[in-house]
């Protein structure tokens, strides 16, 4: 004749599944959330590539003297620039298990230094590029060059500098 398995031993086991489960919905849920954060990630990384793009081309309209584009701006740091040749991708690097979430940068202060004109034509013309951009994908973004900038993250647009006001 079969043993069966006590009652006691039953009501234990289904405790524990009890138990697993909300465990593993929760492991299950945290990789799903780390999945959607490189997602988004990636997406950023792409609109900023698209954006910089567009701003390279509309500062190169607005200058003068092409000849120094190069020389425009704050040289970035080396851990910045993209790797040498003609791919240079950047892949998403948040993590949710080791990175934290950072809090909201400050507001920018205000420039003694007047802006750049070329910087604040560029800006303007990408304007309404990243104005459409944000009513589509509700991510606000900013342009700025050295001394110059251009947010459309507020439906107020200003040049924090002392001779121009967008």
């Amino acid at each position: 004749m079969r043993r069966r398995p006590r009652l006691r031993t039953i009501l234990f086991a289904v405790n524990l599944v009890i138990l697993a489960l909300p465990l593993g919905g929760v492991t299950v849920l945290r990789l799903y959330e780390s999945a959607l954060v490189r997602q988004t990630e990636s997406e950023l990384l792409g609109q900023a590539a698209i954006l910089a793009a567009a701003y390279r081309a509309a500062l190169g309209r607005a200058r003068p003297d092409a000849t120094h584009a190069a020389d425009y701006g704050v040289p970035a740091a080396s851990e910045w620039l993209p790797a040498e040749g003609r791919w240079q991708p950047r892949a998403a690097t948040l993590d949710l298990a080791l990175d934290s979430v950072r809090p909201r940068p400050p507001a920018a202060p205000e420039s003694a230094a007047p802006a750049d004109p070329a910087g604040v034509a560029a800006g303007r013309e990408l304007m309404a590029v990243m104005q459409d951009a944000q009513a589509i994908t509700l991510a606000g973004s900013a342009a700025s060059a050295a001394s110059a900038c251009s947010r459309a993250s507020s439906p107020i647009t200003r040049c924090r500098s002392r001779t121009s006001a967008g």
